[in-house]
């Protein structure tokens, strides 16, 4: 018959009130709030990009498709078509750069948010990264504003509103980046602070006790 008292806690219940008291077996380091803001807006700004290189694709595949499409006479055509000429270039870089960043951004984002070690490295790489796109993606909008505005409003100018609404367009376009690059700057800060260090060393230190 055995000794064992019926009223005691079991075995199982002891070991994990001796590792967190009253609690139980600890879990999984919670991620960091500055983290996790990093990962989730991240993977938002990484599928933004991989949706522009679909349509910017397209646009340049099927751009005689396109200049078809616009309303108007045959000089808002030719006005169109020269400024995607004059744009083609300047799209491929930025496709090219954003075909490199975004997928990285998603991958090391999605890491963050599922506690992967290897994420804190491929994210500084990945902001780095963003931070390049952006800052040329600048230039090239700066450049096509300050040398060929005349250009850049040609096509529009036959549209009623057309005027204004390409500069709201730009406008947009120019604050979104910025908004961006601040995004990047701020991550890249974060991710050499304390408070997210801390995190990846006792993820570290889980992993190699593992």
């Amino acid at each position: 018959m055995s000794d064992a008292n019926p009223f005691d806690p079991p075995v199982e219940a002891t070991v994990a009130d001796a590792y967190n008291p009253g609690q139980g077996p600890p879990g999984p380091e919670p991620i960091p709030k500055s983290l996790m803001f990093i990962g989730i807006l991240g993977v938002i700004f990484g599928l933004l990009g991989l949706l522009g290189i679909c349509s910017g694709g397209a646009v340049l595949v099927m751009s005689e498709m396109f200049v078809g499409l616009v309303p108007g006479g045959e000089d808002v055509k030719e006005a169109m078509r020269e400024l995607m000429e004059l744009q083609f270039i300047p799209s491929i870089v930025q496709l090219a750069l954003s075909l490199i960043v975004s997928p990285l951004l998603v991958t090391a984002c999605v890491g963050c948010l599922t506690r992967q070690l290897w994420s804190q490295g491929l994210t500084k790489i990945a902001m780095i990264g963003c931070i390049v796109s952006s800052l040329v993606g600048l230039a090239l909008t700066a450049w096509m504003l300050l040398f060929h505005w005349e250009t850049l409003m040609a096509p529009n100018r036959a549209q009623p509103g057309g005027e204004m609404a390409t500069i709201v367009g730009q406008v947009f376009a120019i604050g979104l980046v910025i908004a961006q690059l601040v995004f990047y700057f701020w991550a890249l800060i974060a991710l050499r602070g304390k408070t997210i260090t801390a995190f990846y060393e006792k993820l570290s230190s889980v992993d190699r006790s593992a």
